[in-house]
């Protein structure tokens, strides 16, 4: 019961501070956003006994990864600054840009689950275990 408890609580803190990343006008504070992230994953990871993983992520990401982003963020802007957002018409284009591709990528997914029928039964064979590249080259 506790666990469930943990695993929602921190599910909640690994969303709301991954949105504050994306959303967030100041540079530090996205990146500090993100660190929090990358702790609450390392948690994650723990409450699935996985010990490596966790010290990986820890040490990686939220150590070594996270001091790289600071630092070439106070290299190349001031710290206080704002960040400005993008005109309404680039957001509007990424967003319909972003649902096209996953459009494409749901179809392509369709039609990999269809090739993977057996004629006589319909029933579905074991799924792939390693994603093809030749699918994605042209």
């Amino acid at each position: 019961m506790t666990e469930n408890i943990l695993f929602y609580l921190l599910a909640t803190a690994i969303s709301v501070f991954s949105i504050m990343a994306v959303t967030s006008t100041r540079l530090i504070r996205s990146a500090v956003y993100l660190l929090f992230v990358l702790l609450g994953v390392a948690c994650l990871f723990l409450m699935l006994d996985y010990e490596y993983l966790f010290a990986v992520q820890t040490a990686v990401y939220a150590g070594g990864i996270m001091v790289l982003f600071i630092f070439a963020i106070l290299l190349t802007q001031k710290p206080g600054e704002r960040i400005t957002k993008e005109p309404l018409g680039q957001r509007i284009s990424a967003l319909f840009l972003s649902l096209a591709g996953l459009a494409c990528r749901r179809a392509r997914w369709r039609q990999d689950a269809r090739c993977c029928r057996e004629p006589r039964s319909g029933l579905l064979m074991r799924p792939r275990t390693r994603m093809r590249l030749r699918s994605w080259l042209p």
